[in-house]
């Protein structure tokens, strides 16, 4: 059987999570927003044949209006992205979070 490559694959990083609770208070997107772990997503990409998933946060923008917030957690983002790519190379990868509009700023 051949790998399968899931290119969306939603994590949720802490301070996300946080924002999002703090923002946006029950079901942002309609229905419960999920807590993330990398290791019951790798469970679940052995269970599934998924050779390779790039991680990518999930809706809504994480920008309710607080300059700094945004920046920490883009910044929080990238970093968990980049430490469970680090562990994990050949399993995971990610797609880095922008603090829109203030990406010339970091």
């Amino acid at each position: 059987m051949a790998e399968i490559i899931d290119f969306h694959t939603h994590f949720l990083p802490r301070l996300y999570a946080q924002a999002l609770k703090k923002h946006i208070p029950g079901d942002p997107d309609g229905w419960p927003t999920p807590g993330w772990d990398e290791h019951l997503t790798l469970a679940f990409m052995k269970k599934n044949h998924i050779g390779y998933s790039i991680l990518s946060l999930s809706s809504p923008h994480f920008n309710f209006g607080d300059k700094e917030e945004t920046i920490a957690i883009a910044r929080d983002a990238n970093d968990t992205g980049e430490r469970v790519t680090q562990d994990h190379p050949d399993q995971l990868g990610y797609f880095a979070s922008l603090p829109l509009p203030y990406a010339q700023e970091v």
